[in-house]
């Protein structure tokens, strides 16, 4: 009888101190893992905010995310496309007559996050115009497939964003006709009396297609 309550005691003993033990030994390794995370997010990122800027690339241009870097705030020209560039109807344009507006497009806004444009509209301009807006966007590391924070490397995939432009522009013309009219005196006599007319006129054209703009 007093063996088997020795065995109880000492089989309880065991268990209180497995179970110290392993309550001790959790807070460590969650710790370690913690450590772990923060200390490669520190070495590929450097900080939250970890950003790079890049200058205005070339269309179709392959662009990296280096390894140290979370994502990166770009800039790129559309490409410059026209519009009323045959002349009027008949006449002249009108001075500062021009307005339009070239729709921007993000198609894969998967990729172009904080996407954002400037210099896509006419105003008071005179044919023919041309525009060539400036793209503002941000590509995020995670996007791509890799993502340090969450330790996920070399996982990163080729991807192509794509932007398209289209829209036109409408402008006034103007031209002069010149009337003759003529009359007779009671001596007979042909008067003729010459007199100017302006005429003004309204057309509009699309812009020159130059279909998707592409960064890889």
């Amino acid at each position: 009888m007093k063996n088997k309550v020795s065995t109880r005691y000492l089989l309880s003993f065991l268990v209180l101190v497995v179970s110290f033990l392993v309550i001790s030994f959790l807070p460590t390794v969650f710790a370690i893992r913690s450590d772990m995370i923060s200390a490669a997010y520190e070495q590929v990122s450097g900080s939250a905010d970890s950003h790079e800027d890049i200058d205005i690339p070339e269309a179709s241009d392959d662009i990296e995310i280096d390894y140290n870097i979370l994502e990166k705030k770009m800039k790129f020209e559309l490409g410059e496309t026209s519009a009323l560039t045959g002349g009027p109807p008949q006449g002249s344009w009108v001075s500062g007559s021009a307005n339009g507006l070239l729709n921007i497009e993000n198609r894969t806004p998967e990729i172009y996050q904080n996407f954002s444009f400037e210099g896509n509209t006419v105003t008071g301009k005179t044919p023919p115009v041309t525009v060539n807006p400036l793209i503002h966007t941000t590509l995020r590391r995670e996007d791509f497939g890799d993502d340090p924070r969450v330790l996920i490397y070399g996982n990163t995939n080729a991807k192509t964003g794509e932007v398209r432009g289209s829209g036109s522009v409408s402008a006034e013309y103007t031209w002069k006709v010149t009337y003759r009219d003529c009359d007779t005196d009671d001596d007979g006599k042909r008067h003729c009396t010459s007199y100017t007319v302006t005429y003004y006129g309204n057309t509009s054209g699309p812009f020159s297609s130059y279909g998707t703009q592409s960064i890889n």
